[in-house]
């Protein structure tokens, strides 16, 4: 789900700093850290041979990274915005 839209500088490149300000304005500063932190765990979660116990699936980076915001009680826009933030710059 897109929740930031894509703001692109006059050189047709993505404009960093507007996205990151306008994820800050969704979600909030320190949430924005929070949530750095949390994929950053998931980013190490995920790498090498790490399987979930119940399915021996291996796990995206991404799926630590939802159910561990979850778990820390961001909503699913707030999750979105991040992941869609990530994306791009």
């Amino acid at each position: 789900m897109k929740v930031l839209k894509l703001i692109k500088n006059p050189f047709g490149g993505i404009d960093e700093q507007a996205m990151t300000e306008q994820l800050e304005r969704v979600i909030g500063i320190n949430r924005c850290f929070r949530l750095k932190d949390i994929y950053s765990s998931a980013q190490n979660s995920s790498s090498g041979n790490r399987y979930q116990l119940h399915s021996h699936k291996i796990m995206t980076t991404e799926e630590y990274f939802i159910k561990a915001a979850t778990r820390e009680r961001f909503v699913r826009t707030e999750i979105d915005a991040y992941l869609d933030y990530i994306s791009v710059v």
